[in-house]
């Protein structure tokens, strides 16, 4: 069984994309949202793009640090579809 490095592209954009979206929701630009993701708006909503492991922590680090939601966690997760 081979495992990805976390650096590697192989999970749907899906798993990041319903961070910056909520930070959106907290009116806050998708720029600071995206920080160091290296992801485009476009990326977003792309059945084709994929994202890391570093890509998934670095777009949680930015919602832990811009949200002034204590509650950002599951209002964001409620966002969430089962087939996410």
């Amino acid at each position: 069984m081979m495992h990805a490095s976390p650096s590697e592209k192989v999970y749907p954009v899906s798993k990041i994309a319903i961070m910056p979206q909520s930070l959106q929701a907290e009116d806050l630009p998708l720029a600071q949202a995206l920080d160091k993701v290296e992801l485009s708006e476009n990326d977003l909503t792309s059945p084709e793009a994929r994202v890391s492991l570093n890509q998934l922590i670095q777009c949680s680090r930015n919602a832990i640090r811009l949200s002034a939601d204590p509650h950002f966690a599951y209002r964001a997760g409620l966002r969430l579809h089962v087939a996410t």
